[in-house]
């Protein structure tokens, strides 16, 4: 059974950001803000896969679009991590003074070039404040400087048959200094082969934040298993 959740839909960091999905579990004991470049990403199969997920173990999710609709077709302003990164940093900033969601520990999930503005993001707001980052099919390598000073934990998921964003992100993950990880994931175009790679992407996105942004004893009373047992 779905957890019961609530959605908050008046929030609005500027003139910018006029796009946002803020759903809160009952007990929330973290909080994903998924780093979106565009609306349609905002909207991907595979992102709200994962945030349903995550909400059925009390995570808290936010979905903001960084672009809007009448930014989002600029491929400069797509790859302009610095202004992203920004959008990234409000946002946060945001969630932090929420009178549901403060004092939550915070995660981020990135796709495309919103993996290389969670990491400026993080790397300038400090592990203290965001506790973990996974990075699905995206491009960290565009972080510049900030691969070298995050010392968040980064999970790298990509596709294993993709040799540009492996190689990509293989190059990014030489520059990490925290926790990292890189996994490759098989990708096949049989429609019920597609499921198991969300299932599995998922799962591995799942559990990088069971083990940095949740941890035990931010659930100690709970029954001692993996909140993301499949």
């Amino acid at each position: 059974m779905a957890k019961a959740t609530r959605t908050v839909d008046d929030i609005k960091l500027d003139a910018t950001l006029v796009e946002e999905d803020i759903r809160i579990p009952k007990n929330a004991l973290g909080v994903v803000l998924f780093a979106h470049a565009s609306g349609r990403s905002r909207h991907s199969q595979t992102a709200n896969f994962i945030a349903g997920i995550l909400r059925s173990a009390n995570v808290a999710t936010v979905h903001f679009d960084l672009l809007n609709e009448s930014e989002e077709e600029n491929l400069e302003l797509k790859a302009d991590i610095p202004l992203l990164s920004s959008r990234l940093i409000s946002a946060t900033r945001m969630i932090q003074k929420h009178p549901d969601l403060k004092g939550l520990p915070i995660g981020y999930f990135s796709t495309d070039t919103g993996a290389a503005a969670a990491i400026c993001a993080a790397a300038e707001l400090g592990p203290k404040v965001i506790k973990a980052i996974v990075s699905q099919a995206g491009h960290p390598e565009i972080a510049g400087s900030a691969l070298d000073l995050v010392k968040s934990p980064v999970l790298l998921l990509v596709a294993e048959e993709d040799e540009k964003i492996i190689a990509s992100n293989e190059s990014a993950y030489t520059r990490l200094t925290a926790a990292k990880n890189l996994e490759k994931i098989f990708q096949s175009k049989d429609l019920f082969e597609k499921d198991q790679i969300l299932d599995k992407v998922a799962t591995l996105a799942a559990q990088w934040f069971e083990k940095y942004l949740i941890k035990w004893k931010d659930y100690r009373d709970k029954p001692k298993k993996h909140v993301f047992q499949k």
